[in-house]
This record gives structure tokens, C-alpha cells and sequence, in this order.
């Protein structure tokens, strides 16, 4: 590491790189991922509209009209 005359570091640290979780597709994510994920359900998503639409459509449960009267 290079570091100037008063010994301050002229590169900044590397960040560690170390398997933090797994996304819904059992995708590793990484300490020095610079992508901002949501839990959703016990589950990281990616924090893109597409990824969460397609999060969305897998797990989604629509439910009918008796369903919903028999929830009740």
C-alpha cells in the first residue's frame, strides 16, 4: 500500500470479499457487492423492478373469490 510523507494511505482498503447470504435464485452475495437487496418472505431480492416483478409472479398466491370467503 502506498502511503504519503504523513503516512496517510493514497488507495483506499479493499473490502472483504465474503459470502454474506444467498439471493431467491441461490445466487451468492458478497460483502463487496455494491447492490442493495430486500428481504422479503426469509428471502434477499435484488432491488431492481425486474427482478422483483419476477420474485413477485413466481411466488405469488392469487386467490378466488371462495377462497377468500372461506379465509373469512
Amino acid at each position: 500500500m502506498i502511503k504519503d510523507i504523513l503516512g496517510v494511505p493514497q488507495e483506499p482498503e479493499e473490502q472483504p470479499h465474503e459470502l454474506v447470504a444467498y439471493d431467491w435464485l441461490s445466487r451468492p452475495i458478497f460483502s463487496d457487492d455494491n447492490e442493495e437487496f430486500i428481504l422479503i418472505d426469509g428471502e434477499y431480492v435484488l432491488d431492481e423492478p425486474d427482478e422483483i416483478r419476477a420474485y413477485l409472479l413466481q411466488h405469488a398466491v392469487i386467490l378466488d373469490t371462495m377462497q377468500i370467503y372461506e379465509e373469512w
